[in-house]
């Protein structure tokens, strides 16, 4: 009869379940950088715009609008309709996008039981035949090998600007915020990354001007 052969009790449970590439239960981590001019923004007004042309038809884009605005507001700033376009404090500009696919190749430890093996017995004597004393290790459950596993990964990012609401002289609206998060992953569902983006974008606003941080989203996070 064949026996199974058991896995030890102490065996850990992550080793034995499969890692999903791609996959995370702590949620979505974002590179975040910021460069800006702005110091007191508690109670300036704002209209949101596209920064790309085209955009401003999209009902999608109008619901990643929508969703900054209210975080915006959240944070103290006053949202101005699209009537009063050129006499607001700033307004500001919303960008989103995703790059061409990328294959990304990593090696993963394969976990399981070894194979029982032949081992000498130290400082025993094998009392029928003189020689050594024999036995067989038990199999113990450990890293067993190693594969490679290719995965499709796409670099995730979402851009905000903010300008003068008001034209100079020179006819143009003076830039006094950029800032950018960026994420490499398998998703490309944008109704879930661009809101994500833009929690990352808005952690800590307007930060720290001329540094990155890594910002981690949550899942329940990323929802227009």
């Amino acid at each position: 009869m064949m026996r199974i052969p058991r896995v030890p009790a102490w065996a850990p449970l992550a080793l034995l379940l499969p890692v999903l590439p791609g996959c995370s239960t702590g949620g979505m981590e974002w590179s975040v950088t910021r460069f800006h001019e702005l110091s007191a923004i508690k109670g300036k007004s704002f209209i949101l715009v596209p920064a790309q042309d085209g955009l401003g038809s999209s009902l999608e884009f109008k619901a990643y609008a929508q969703a900054t605005a209210k975080k915006l507001t959240e944070l103290g700033l006053v949202e101005w309709p699209q009537s009063k376009f050129g006499s607001s404090d700033y307004l500001v500009g919303l960008d989103y996008g995703i790059g061409p696919p990328m294959t990304v190749d990593a090696n993963h430890e394969v976990h399981g039981l070894s194979v029982p093996q032949i081992i000498v017995l130290p400082r025993t004597t094998n009392l029928v035949n003189g020689g050594p004393l024999t036995g067989v290790q038990a199999p113990l459950y450990g890293v067993t090998g190693y594969e490679t596993v290719s995965t499709v990964n796409y670099h995730r990012y979402v851009r905000l600007f903010i300008h003068e609401g008001h034209p100079g002289a020179d006819g143009k609206f003076l830039r006094r915020y950029e800032g950018i998060a960026e994420s490499d992953g398998a998703s490309r569902d944008l109704t879930w990354l661009v809101p994500a983006g833009i929690a990352a974008l808005l952690t800590e606003f307007p930060g720290t001007s001329g540094k990155s941080q890594t910002v981690q989203i949550a899942s329940s996070a990323a929802t227009p």
